[in-house]
């Protein structure tokens, strides 16, 4: 979905898989008929992406990558970055980390936090929440929906700082919105300012909305995501249920997500099925979701310790960043 087409090798799931352009076909956002970056004859055109040189020495601010009044040029663009296809250089504070990269941001503001795809390594192993980061050499792009920084290296990461103290913004979870929002208008401008940035919902509730756990505060509601290995949305449900509590602060990290729908109903995660999806615009719908980094932030007058009941059963979601990370657009 990025105007590219995906021929060569991509990671996905954490395995890198040759994409094949003409067997896999283009997506909504690939071009016209030609040759791709390697001569072969596609049937989506690759174009170049702008070159910069030498490497950027001063730092960029977040804002000036992620702040954007442009609509996009197709279905699975949403407020694409006006430094697209550029190298840039941040230095930003970790808030959530994952098998693909982290989320960091350099201000506690809108348009302030980003997304950063770095290799599955020592690095990301070792970084966690309050890391103070350089980021150099970082390429921006557009996936599905979200802007990320790509880097090719986990030496172009450096830890400066520990322990580095953020703030999360204040945020209604109206704003932020979930699928339905999403259906009615492709690109929820009212949430944009908040993707990557660690935010807070205060006086909620957790509720099932279509199967999935959301965040309900009388604005609106928003998905509550899982983080893998870290946070189980359906178990925070059940605790919450169990506690019999009336209001609920949440605090996460704000990320889009999506789902494929296809002839079985919702997608199960399979490559095939991905991929199929992919191709075809129709079949995605996307969200807006928050992503709480552990069970200590989400918080509510009786203390979170229940013993869980049985898990909620919930259709699968797949949240943005290791969707769109590791396959192809």
């Amino acid at each position: 979905g990025d105007g590219y087409c995906d021929a060569g090798l991509h990671r996905y799931d954490g395995e890198l898989i040759d994409f094949n352009c003409p067997e896999h076909g283009c997506d909504g956002g690939d071009g016209q008929p030609g040759a791709d970056a390697y001569g072969h004859e596609v049937p989506c055109a690759t174009a170049a992406p702008t070159p910069i040189t030498p490497a950027p020495t001063q730092v960029d601010t977040i804002a000036s990558i992620q702040n954007s009044t442009m609509i996009g040029s197709h279905f699975m663009d949403c407020r694409p970055s006006p430094r697209h296809h550029a190298l840039v250089r941040v230095t930003c504070v970790v808030t959530l980390v994952t098998k693909v990269g982290f989320y960091c941001q350099d201000a506690a503001a809108p348009w302030s936090g980003v997304f950063v795809h770095a290799p599955y390594d020592a690095l990301t192993l070792a970084l966690q929440p309050g890391d103070e980061v350089s980021v150099r050499d970082a390429y921006v792009d557009e996936e599905l929906g979200s802007t990320q920084l790509g880097v090719a290296a986990a030496d172009d990461v450096e830890i400066l700082n520990r322990y580095v103290a953020v703030e999360p913004l204040l945020v209604d979870a109206g704003a932020l919105g979930s699928f339905a929002e999403r259906e009615s208008s492709r690109c929820l401008a009212s949430a944009e300012p908040y993707e990557g940035l660690l935010v807070r919902i205060t006086n909620a509730s957790l509720t099932l909305v279509d199967g999935y756990v959301s965040v309900a505060d009388g604005s609106g509601t928003t998905l509550l995501g899982t983080t893998a290995g870290r946070f189980d949305a359906a178990d925070a449900l059940v605790r919450f249920r169990a506690s019999g509590a009336a209001a609920i602060d949440v605090v996460g990290v704000g990320r889009t997500g999506f789902r494929c729908e296809n002839s079985a109903g919702a997608n199960q995660g399979a490559i095939e099925d991905v991929l199929d999806c992919l191709s075809d615009a129709s079949q995605i719908s996307f969200t807006f979701q928050v992503s709480p980094r552990s069970l200590h932030d989400v918080s509510w007058e009786s203390s979170p310790a229940p013993t869980p009941q049985p898990q909620v059963s919930l259709p699968p979601t797949r949240p943005d960043e290791p969707s769109s990370s590791e396959t192809p657009a």
